[in-house]
């Protein structure tokens, strides 16, 4: 038996896997090493070292099914025909998603010239995305929209079952001809029964389905029937050589039944899952999927399915400690012994139904001796453990308590360098993910000539590698794809409203009207139309909100007040001007046009400005670094906030002349713990003001050049923003 510790679990996967190759290299057979720990996406992450090692494997995974990617698919399809049957608007957040999967073969850059279309027309001529996509001139892109809005028409009576065969394409939907016919014609209005039809068989049976000679035709995946059969020009996009790099063609021939089998199981999977949710019910609905789904999605269920990946007997085990009783092994690697890794929180006083799963209860310390215990008499002939100070979150960790008394002692582990794998690379290239070729940049330089403003938003995102930086960036504000408004992003907006309906109400009358502003909020939210519950949550959590912010902000006068102040229209708008040592200025001769909305400015005796922004969520009082690190993101985001409204004030010709200058960061909503309301005030310099005008610079020109970079070498973290912000502007990117 040894014992090694490791600095990070990173070194100890990378520890583990080169040891488990050395093995096999002195001759160890594959099937007589088995590797156990007590969480599945450790061994996930190992997995993808020792195949990349190419070292065959053989894994049973508990997947939550909603984290495969054929079920995804079809939630996204059967949640946006739930939005086409409703009277709100279709969810094109969604559409898009389902657009950008590669089952569809469509180019992304087509995607893009439709997001151009609908954004650049008239508020009164824009058209949503299914609207676009029916006109559209690629019969692929037509044929899918009709395909979409004729599911939408049967979801009103047909079971959910034959829906779901329609979409995964173990059916196919007859589409009348009048679709194409008259495109313009109220498609809920076709006669069904006339004229015409043409058959639709959906792309996702050749893509997930795709035939093989050792697979039969897929059969009907809820009820048992025949199915669709289909020929030997399926597409064999996940099953073989058209994988993306997922295995040749004599890998997928070896492969291909178990993907199969695990596509169609995740898919059943999900249909059984509603039908226990609502026990009883002899025919389920497309509005019993929306019912369940809203309650999965609101409480994180997660709904397990069990799949073997790779091929048992020829492979390194990877085995959860659960399921490695009665089993042995000549050699065991019992890794990951750590407290953060054996003890999972515990589940309590959960609101779900009963009949949806909950996560598992914490286990004591008791249980895990007998996990430990059942781990160590796996191995017939040698033992090794292992574990790693520091977790792949970077969270500092501590070896299990049982195990600090063993003898030998533990003796550090390392690796070097240039063998770290990078096993979490990701696997799928995005929507928007760099990068951009040809006509795709020729379609990037249009948009950001005719239609870019430099708004704080835009540099925020272009700056924030924590979550993406110019690859975030480009898809939110040059591509601007549309995305759905969160519940609290709903909520905060509405509070606003309400904010600025009191205070327009106050100019005019002079009178603090707690009814005003109380009845704004309530129908600003309820215009968004939530769920019934979801309404009375967030109606009542904003209603204490404001009967305590009330007093807060009433019996004192104000000085004269500019509401939703906006920079991009007032006095013609606002630009940073080139630098006198540019032949031609960033931005154009005029310069960079900067864009900025203000919630709230005051004038004081017409020689002080109070600019205040509202904001909802938990709050602070002062900028310094302190706090976890999403709040130290979040501090550093309303900085630049200031920062950049401050170069607004400089450069407008309206406020430019006042010297003296507060900025307020007013949290309108109680802190949780001493129920007050926290707000932070902040000066800002002209260093920081110069500091600013010198980033949008430096970003501005990365974006005129489509010279979008690669920030997967800086840390996603508040360091690694502000070093990522240095070099753009030192000239080192």
């Amino acid at each position: 038996m040894t014992q090694n510790i490791f600095e990070t679990e990173a070194d100890e996967l990378t520890w583990v896997a080169e040891d488990i190759e050395r093995a096999i290299a002195d001759g160890s057979p594959a099937e007589e090493i088995a590797v156990i720990t007590k969480k599945n996406k450790t061994l996930e992450n190992l997995a993808k070292v020792l195949l990349s090692k190419h070292i065959p494997v053989a894994l049973s995974k508990d997947e939550n099914i909603f984290d495969s990617e054929e079920v995804r698919l079809v939630d996204e399809i059967l949640e946006y025909l739930v939005s086409l049957r409703g009277s709100g608007q279709p969810r094109d957040e969604i559409l898009l998603s389902i657009l950008a999967h590669p089952c569809w073969g469509i180019h992304r850059l087509t995607i893009w010239e439709m997001s151009r279309t609908i954004s650049s027309a008239r508020r009164e001529d824009r058209k949503n995305w299914i609207e676009t996509l029916r006109t559209h001139t690629d019969p692929t892109l037509s044929g899918l929209a009709n395909f979409l809005i004729e599911l939408s028409i049967l979801s009103h009576h047909a079971r959910l079952e034959d829906l779901m065969d329609y979409i995964t394409g173990a059916n196919t939907l007859a589409i009348p001809d009048e679709y194409n016919e008259d495109p313009t014609k109220n498609t809920l209005q076709i006669d069904m029964f006339g004229g015409g039809k043409k058959e639709y068989v959906s792309p996702i049976y050749g893509y997930y389905f795709g035939n093989f000679n050792s697979i039969p035709p897929l059969p009907d995946p809820l009820l048992g029937g025949e199915g669709v059969k289909k020929d030997n020009t399926s597409p064999r996009l996940l099953l073989g050589e058209g994988a993306g790099g997922r295995g040749g063609k004599d890998a997928g021939s070896q492969q291909s039944a178990t993907l199969y089998a695990r596509h169609l199981a995740n898919i059943r999977k999900l249909v059984e899952s509603v039908r226990s949710f609502k026990k009883g019910a002899g025919f389920l609905s497309i509005l019993d999927y929306g019912e369940f789904i809203s309650l999965v999605k609101k409480y994180d269920v997660q709904i397990a399915a069990s799949h073997l990946v790779g091929h048992e007997g020829t492979a390194v085990n990877l085995i959860t400690v659960h399921k490695a009783k009665g089993l042995e092994y000549g050699r065991v690697y019992a890794i990951g012994l750590t407290e953060k890794q054996y003890k999972l929180g515990k589940v309590s006083g959960s609101p779900l139904p009963k009949n949806l799963p909950l996560a598992p209860e914490k286990d004591d310390d008791e249980d895990i001796r007998r996990l430990v215990y059942t781990v160590f008499t796996r191995a017939k002939k040698d033992l090794v453990l292992s574990y790693a100070q520091m977790n792949l979150n970077e969270k500092s960790d501590t070896p299990l308590g049982c195990l600090t008394d063993l003898d030998p002692a533990w003796s550090s582990g390392s690796v070097a360098p240039e063998s770290l794998v990078d096993f979490l690379e990701k696997e799928r290239k995005d929507l928007f993910s760099l990068p951009y070729h040809g006509e795709e940049k020729n379609f990037l330089a249009d948009r950001i000539a005719k239609q870019f403003t430099m708004s704080v938003t835009a540099l925020q995102n272009f700056l924030n590698v924590a979550d993406g930086g110019p690859e975030h960036f480009v898809a939110n504000n040059i591509l601007r794809f549309p995305q759905a408004k969160s519940e609290s992003a709903c909520y905060g907006s509405a509070m606003h409203k309400a904010l600025e309906v009191f205070f327009t109400d106050y100019k005019k009358t002079g009178l603090y009207s707690k009814s005003t502003l109380l009845d704004a909020f309530e129908t600003a939210f309820k215009q968004e139309r939530f769920v019934p519950d979801t309404e009375r949550d967030f109606l009542a959590r904003g209603t204490e909100n404001l009967n305590a912010l009330y007093s807060e902000i009433t019996g004192k006068a104000y000085g004269d007040l500019h509401l939703e102040y906006d920079f991009r229209t007032a006095f013609g708008g606002v630009f940073l001007p080139p630098l006198s040592s540019e032949r031609r200025g960033v931005g154009g001769e005029a310069g960079i046009q900067l864009t900025g909305k203000i919630d709230r400015i005051e004038v004081i005796d017409n020689q002080k400005l109070i600019i205040t922004d509202y904001k909802t969520g938990g709050g602070f009082d002062s900028f310094l670094d302190t706090g976890s690190a999403y709040e130290k993101i979040k501090k550093w985001k309303y900085k630049l906030q200031f920062c950049f409204y401050a170069v607004l004030f400089e450069l407008s010709p309206q406020w430019a002349r006042f010297q003296s200058k507060e900025f307020t960061l007013m949290f309108i909503e109680q802190d949780r713990k001493t129920g007050r309301f926290v707000s932070v005030t902040d000066y800002v310099q002209q260093g920081e003001i110069e500091r600013t005008k010198a980033l949008i610079r430096a970003v501005m020109s990365k974006i005129e050049s489509l010279d979008f970079p690669d920030v997967s070498g800086y840390s996603p973290d508040i360091a690694g923003i502000r070093q990522f912000e240095e070099d753009l502007i030192g000239g080192k990117m």
